[in-house]
């Protein structure tokens, strides 16, 4: 059976997006997000976000696109003319949505391409190049023993890497080749120095501000380079996630999705009491912060490692990654 012809049924009685516009259905809507969320319910569902990706791939100008909301709500959005941008699924977090009194958490929205000036191939190469080559001094050795110190799941046959940017605007190596050599470091040290076996680990990386300059470079470096949200669908317990301050909720999607990668490098979980909504993180409002499922999720269910990454991942006193290992069951 075709799983779009479900979807296909239920966009027939969806309602067009229209975010709440009276304060009183925002304030009951509010509520029942608010109930939900102090049960532990989880707000976004693995197969909701493929098939919001999967009604996008097929679509042209013109068709409807039906996504799921919490608690099922069904929302139906137009694929718009291909001057208006490319259309691309966009996942909102539980503030988010709280803020706006509105259920819907997985939306189609259409992106225009960066207009920065973007440098020439041969330059996004060597950047690259030498991001990996100065990776090998700053973090290989040290990522390597606290791996192997670190009695991480065994198993991990694929790298996802989340939201690492885009190397095409940079003179010089900045942040975003350091995150995504990262995931060609990470390799190297999982089969040679952890697993110690010659099969191959799949990479995988998304971010939609790719350009096709980055895409080239990536795959040189055999990581497949995936159309958003693939990553997310993509996410097993025998994975390597990493993410670096996203304008996504990265680690709210991960908790709720119910997969444990075996390996977490992302943004630095702040412990606090699991008690409450509070939220923290350096993209409190409107990127990756960490909610109090997040943290118990994190406190619980995985170990972090002794590891500081340099400053040339783009650390500072509000930003900081740390690694994650998911605890063995004893």
């Amino acid at each position: 059976m075709d799983p779009f012809d479900g979807y296909a049924k239920e966009l027939e009685r969806a309602e067009p997006y229209l975010p709440p516009r009276a304060d009183e259905e925002k304030e009951k809507v509010r509520k029942e997000l608010q109930d939900r969320f102090d049960k532990g319910e989880p707000f976004h569902d693995q197969r909701d976000i493929e098939m919001a990706g999967k009604q996008i791939a097929r679509s042209k100008p013109g068709d409807m696109v039906l996504t799921k909301g919490v608690g099922s709500h069904a929302y139906k959005f137009q694929i718009q003319p291909r001057e208006w941008g490319v259309p691309q699924v966009e996942l909102r977090s539980f503030h988010q949505i709280m803020e706006r009194g509105t259920y819907c958490n997985i939306l189609i929205e259409h992106s225009q391409p960066d207009s920065r000036i973007q440098f020439p191939l041969d330059k996004v190469k060597q950047n690259f190049k030498r991001a990996r080559i100065q990776l090998e001094g700053l973090l290989r050795e040290k990522l390597s023993s606290a791996l192997n110190d670190g009695h991480i799941p065994p198993g991990i046959d694929q790298i996802i890497a989340v939201a690492c940017g885009s190397m095409s605007y940079d003179t010089l190596p900045r942040p975003s080749a350091y995150q995504n050599a990262l995931v060609c470091a990470l390799r190297t040290i999982l089969q040679e120095d952890i697993h110690r076996s010659s099969g191959d680990i799949k990479c995988y990386s998304q971010d939609p501000k790719f350009t096709d300059a980055d895409k080239y470079v990536l795959g040189q470096s055999r990581i497949d380079v995936l159309n958003n949200p693939e990553g997310f669908v993509k996410v097993n317990n025998s994975t390597a996630f990493l993410s670096f301050s996203p304008d996504t909720p990265v680690k709210e999607i991960i908790r709720d999705i119910g997969k444990r990668p075996a390996l977490l490098i992302w943004d630095r979980v702040v412990d606090k009491s699991d008690q409450g909504t509070e939220w923290d993180g350096p993209n409190k409002t409107n990127g990756d912060a960490d909610s109090a499922h997040v943290r118990k999720m994190i406190r619980e269910e995985y170990r972090e490692l002794d590891l500081e990454f340099p400053e040339e991942f783009g650390t500072n006193e509000v930003v900081q990654y740390a690694v994650y290992v998911r605890r063995l069951i004893e």
